[in-house]
């Protein structure tokens, strides 16, 4: 067995100080942040040492060690040879690695690494022109999927997806007004009770590339838009259906909006807008 098998925080704090680095910190910042971050494992006996393994470990990979983390990496070892002795031959093994005074030199560096996060405003309403076969076996050959974004969904400062609701739309007829588009009415994604629905999908495009194969043609934007009948309108807590996934496959097309948006389709129909009397 590994080490990872008995200590899996371990690549937990590694990762961690990559990702800081990542961001911008130096060295010493990075390893300041992780001590932060993992502050109530420091203080457990049996997961502090897991901490200073971990930051021996990832920064002698680029030969970064410090005395100081090289001898707090050795102590942790011993400490957790002493607790838990079943991994005793993994820790001999992994010490060998880790505790190499030929991994001890100065700051390495590494490139920061920026968050793609689309441009997207509420309101921003895009054609997707239907390019799949099973929508277009199903008759909705030159049709286009009609997505405007109604909400922004934030699960940290560079992770972010985008709400959006869909309707279909004919060939030749794309939407110019809020009127025309509402007349299209939307696609629910799924039913969540009687005469409910969840009509919002989330959208996540994590790079310029991913955004390129949505294949989005903005078509205007549509802020004041009557939402659609019977929503159910989840824009919190755990996502109750699949997240529309940019980029995937051979990236010819849109895979993940055409699966959802033709099972909804195909199960429920299209549902109206809001009434405005």
């Amino acid at each position: 067995m590994g080490i990872l098998e008995f200590f899996p925080m371990i690549l937990d704090v590694k990762d961690s100080y990559r990702r800081f680095r990542e961001k911008g910190a130096n060295r010493e910042e990075a390893i300041a942040k992780v001590r932060s971050e993992f502050a109530q494992e420091l203080s457990d006996a049996d997961d502090g040492p897991q901490v200073w393994i971990g930051l021996a470990d990832v920064t002698g990979r680029r030969k970064e060690l410090t005395e100081d983390l090289l001898q707090k990496a050795e102590a942790a070892f011993a400490a957790l040879e002493e607790s838990c002795p079943e991994a005793r031959s993994a820790l001999r093994v992994k010490k060998k690695t880790v505790c190499d005074p030929s991994k001890l030199g100065p700051e390495a560096k590494y490139r920061k690494k920026t968050a793609f996060l689309v441009d997207w405003q509420i309101g921003d309403t895009f054609a997707y022109q239907i390019r799949g076969e099973a929508m277009k076996k199903h008759g909705l050959d030159g049709w286009h999927i009609i997505c405007r974004k109604v909400h922004e969904f934030v699960y940290s400062e560079d992770c972010r997806a985008q709400g959006m609701y869909f309707s279909l739309c004919p060939p030749g007829e794309l939407p110019q007004t809020a009127e025309e588009l509402e007349q299209l009415g939307y696609v629910p994604l799924m039913q969540t009770g009687d005469d409910e629905y969840l009509f919002m999908g989330e959208v996540w495009v994590t790079s310029k590339s991913a955004e390129k194969k949505t294949y989005f043609q903005k078509i205007g934007n549509f802020a004041e838009l009557a939402p659609p009948a019977c929503d159910y309108g989840k824009t919190s807590g755990p996502r109750i259906c699949k997240a529309q996934i940019a980029g995937l496959g051979d990236g010819s097309f849109f895979p993940d909006l055409e699966r959802d948006v033709l099972k909804g389709f195909l199960k429920i129909g299209i549902k109206p807008a809001v009434s405005r009397d």
